[in-house]
């Protein structure tokens, strides 16, 4: 399930919510298991929101990081598949 929470950016009056997704719940969306995920994560690909005592995503960082990674295989002349 992920968490739904309104933050208040300095230019801005109004909150806004913003939908932020725990780990599994990232790499079902990115398709891909526990292990290359937190490689993506370890290579800097995968940037999150330090929460407690794990890591929450937004729709917005997984897909700049799959931006990235596809960039990195463009230039290493390989295609990887991800699931959209």
């Amino acid at each position: 399930m992920s968490i739904k929470i309104k933050v208040k950016c300095g230019n801005c009056s109004t909150p806004q919510s913003v939908v932020f997704l725990r780990p599994i719940e990232a790499q079902a969306k990115l398709g891909v298991s526990e292990q290359t995920f937190n490689k993506y994560r370890q290579w800097g690909y995968l940037e999150g929101h330090d929460f407690g005592r794990g890591y929450l995503y937004t729709q917005d960082q997984l897909d700049s990081g799959i931006r990235e990674l596809r960039k990195a295989d463009q230039q290493k002349n390989v295609e990887i598949i991800y699931r959209d």
